[in-house]
């Protein structure tokens, strides 16, 4: 009996909520993001975002709140969330992320819902390579979008990690879209050129910080992420100049381009494709207004 009185009383979801967001908020997160997170992490541990708003006298039991715990203790050093739980949302999709690939951001679908906008409906297969697939974000959300639209398509998905596009794969097949994609490895655009495709889509998050920069990025990214994922090195614009210079050698004419880019850098990507392979070369912004993406269309 003494050790039954001793025992820890259950905590309630209420209460659970506001220990995590606390913690998250002395971990030097944004009132935002803590909130986002915290919401993120009970959903992990059984209870949905539904749950959690109108039934907050529900009881965790002594493992769940043990779980927690644990995932604070990580985050608490800078792990990223997306990485402590091993996925992360993106355009419908949940894909499976690990510190081989960079996290998908808000930005990249945003540029997955502008290529899909420009895309014409035709009755054979859309063609569409995607430079430097990472996890597969941009193609396997392209796929799946093209599907909705009973639109066939042919894509094809490049990276330089062989990691990296095991973890592709493995992102298709857990999205039920293992026939939607074909991923190859190679360097640069070099996969694509050795099949003489005629593609209506290139598309690309080619890295693209510059080097002075990511060494100013935060810890959750400098100490966690790819840094090849992120920044080219010395040259921020060198896969720019790679897809101004080659891409014509795979699009068809009148064939899309969309790409992100660093937004201080707009100007300078921008001037890379002013030339006579190119027409229609516009800059765009993201939801936040920076100028964050560059569609061009092949002469």
């Amino acid at each position: 009996m003494a050790q039954a009185s001793a025992r820890r009383p259950l905590m309630q979801l209420a209460e659970a909520q506001q220990k995590i967001e606390r913690a998250l908020l002395s971990f030097g997160l944004e009132a935002s993001e803590a909130e986002a997170e915290t919401r993120w992490i009970l959903d992990h541990l059984g209870f949905s975002t539904l749950t959690q708003r109108v039934s907050p006298g529900q009881l965790l039991a002594p493992l769940q709140w043990e779980q927690a715990q644990a995932l604070l203790a990580r985050r608490q050093v800078h792990e990223p969330l997306q990485y402590i739980l091993g996925n992360q949302p993106f355009c419908g999709l949940l894909l499976k992320v690990t510190p081989a690939v960079l996290i998908p951001r808000p930005e990249t679908e945003e540029l997955v819902h502008l290529a899909l906008n420009t895309l014409p409906v035709i009755a054979e297969a859309l063609r569409i390579a995607d430079f430097g697939t990472g996890s597969g974000a941009i193609a396997l959300a392209l796929a799946q979008e093209l599907q909705k639209r009973r639109q066939a398509s042919q894509i094809w998905a490049s990276d330089l990690s062989a990691a990296a596009l095991a973890l592709a794969a493995e992102n298709a097949h857990l999205n039920h879209l293992n026939e939607a994609v074909i991923f190859l490895e190679g360097d640069g655009l070099a996969p694509f050129l050795a099949l003489d495709l005629e593609l209506d889509l290139l598309i690309s998050n080619p890295p693209y910080v510059p080097l002075a920069q990511w060494q100013t990025l935060a810890p959750e990214v400098q100490l966690y992420e790819p840094q090849m994922a992120l920044t080219p090195g010395e040259d921020p614009l060198r896969f720019y100049r790679l897809l101004a210079e080659q891409g014509p050698h795979l699009l068809r004419s009148g064939g899309q381009l969309w790409l992100e880019l660093e937004a201080s850098l707009a100007s300078e990507t921008q001037s890379l494709f002013l030339n006579e392979d190119w027409v229609q070369v516009r800059l765009l912004p993201d939801f936040a207004g920076q100028t964050r993406f560059l569609n061009a269309l092949r002469v």
